[in-house]
């Protein structure tokens, strides 16, 4: 933990003159740190993807911190969102102990490959 806060720490420090030159900006999570684009979120990213493929696919986001919950919200109309780990509020589908997303991933990749 530690070492984690100290690396924390010194992207922060690189990443903030990046941040503000006024097209990025840096946003905490759960999980540290991240550097997104001014206007943009996981949604805009998930509707950008959805938008990219064919008509009828199942759009499927699997997440485990607060700035997941857009994206949650843009794939519920022609899929679901996946929460992995704390319980809170959240817009997803379906909830997920952390240590259960392996075997769901493997057990999605099957499905999908026998359908293809």
């Amino acid at each position: 933990p530690a070492r984690a806060r100290s690396v924390e720490a010194d992207l922060e420090e690189r990443w903030q003159p990046i941040a503000g030159e006024g097209t990025l900006r840096l946003d905490r999570t759960d999980g540290g740190l991240e550097l997104r684009a001014l206007g943009h979120d996981k949604g805009s990213a998930a509707a950008s993807l959805i938008g990219a493929c064919p008509s009828r696919t199942i759009a499927v986001f699997v997440g485990d911190d607060r700035s997941d919950e857009d994206a949650f919200e843009v794939v519920s109309s022609g899929g679901f969102g996946v929460r992995v780990g704390a319980h809170r509020a959240s817009r997803a589908t379906l909830r997920l102990e952390p240590e259960r997303l392996s075997e769901f991933l493997d057990q999605w990749l099957r499905v999908a490959a026998r359908a293809s």
